[in-house]
C-alpha cells in the first residue's frame, strides 16, 4: 500500500521532468526569436532615424544653396587644376606681375591604411566592425565609417615684379576662395648669367612658392550606416559662414569658347 502511495508522486514528478525537458528547447528557441525580433526592431528604429536625418540634411542643403555652392568651390570634389592655373594668371594680372613659370606636380592619392587584422572585413565605404564603441546614433556593435582621405596636387609658381606687387599677389592669394596651403615662399633679385647689376631693373624681383590644393573625389555611397554626418539632423554652418567672410578673393569661373566657328570672320 505504501509503495502505491509513492508511485503516484513519482510518476507526477517524472511527467514534469519529461515535459520540461521537451519544452526547454522550444522555450530557448522562443527566447532567441524574441531577442532577434527586439534587435530587428531596434535596427528598424535606427534606420528610420537615419532616413529622417538624411531628409533633414537634404532639406538644409536646399535651403542653404549659396553656402553649398561656396563649399563646393572652396573644397571641390574633383580635380580642378585648370581653374587653379586660371586663378594664378588672373591674380598676377590684377597685381601687375608676370608669371615666369608654373609647374603642376602629379596628382597624389594617399591610401587608407587599415589594421592588418581587419583586412578583407571592410565594406565598399571602408566600414569595419567595431564591437565595443557606440556609433553616431548611440548603437553598439555597429560599423565604423572610415572617411575618404583627400587627394591633392601641388603647384610651383614663379613670378616677376616689384615688391609691392608681390605683396599684393600674396595677400590676394591668402584670401582665395579655394582651400590651399602656401609654403616655401622666396623672393630674390633675378640675375641671368652674363648680366651685370645695371642690366636688371632695381625694383624687379622674382618670387617663387608652392601651393597645395586638396580635394575629395565624389563617390557614389551606397551605404550611410556608420557615417557620423548622418547621426545628426542639421549642419553646423558657422564654419562655412566664417570661411565665406574670410575668402575675399573670388576665383573667376573658367569658361572655354566653343571650338570651331561657322565663319571666323564674323
Amino acid at each position: 500500500m505504501k509503495l502505491k502511495l509513492l508511485l503516484v508522486p513519482f510518476f507526477i514528478i517524472m511527467a514534469l521532468v519529461v515535459g520540461i525537458g521537451m519544452a526547454k528547447p522550444e522555450y530557448d528557441t522562443l527566447m532567441q526569436k524574441r531577442a532577434e525580433l527586439a534587435q530587428k526592431k531596434t535596427e528598424v528604429d535606427r534606420l528610420e532615424t537615419l532616413r529622417s536625418n538624411i531628409d533633414a540634411l537634404t532639406m538644409s542643403l536646399e535651403q542653404n544653396k549659396d553656402q553649398e555652392d561656396f563649399m563646393l568651390r572652396f573644397y571641390p570634389v574633383k580635380l580642378d587644376q585648370e581653374r587653379v592655373i586660371d586663378a594664378f594668371n588672373f591674380l598676377s594680372a590684377q597685381s601687375g606681375l608676370i608669371v615666369a613659370g608654373m609647374d603642376i606636380k602629379e596628382l597624389t592619392v594617399p591610401q587608407v591604411e587599415l589594421d592588418p587584422a581587419l583586412e578583407g572585413a571592410a565594406g565598399p565605404l571602408g566600414i569595419v566592425p567595431d564591437e565595443g564603441s557606440p556609433d553616431a546614433l548611440g548603437m553598439s556593435a555597429t560599423p565604423v565609417y572610415v572617411p575618404q582621405k583627400p587627394s591633392y596636387f601641388v603647384a610651383q609658381v614663379k613670378l616677376k615684379g616689384n615688391y609691392d606687387n608681390i605683396k599684393s599677389f600674396l595677400a590676394r592669394l591668402y584670401t582665395l576662395d579655394r582651400m590651399h596651403e602656401v609654403k616655401n615662399v622666396t623672393v630674390v633679385a633675378p640675375k641671368k648669367e652674363g648680366e651685370t647689376e645695371e642690366d636688371v631693373p632695381a625694383d624687379i624681383l622674382e618670387a617663387s612658392f608652392e601651393a597645395r590644393f586638396d580635394f575629395v573625389e565624389d563617390i557614389d555611397n551606397k551605404n550611410a550606416i556608420g557615417a557620423a554626418i548622418f547621426g545628426k539632423n542639421a549642419f553646423d554652418l558657422a564654419k562655412v559662414t566664417k570661411a565665406e567672410e574670410w575668402a575675399a578673393t573670388a576665383m573667376a569661373n573658367l569658361t572655354v569658347d566653343k571650338a570651331g566657328r561657322a565663319n571666323p570672320f564674323q
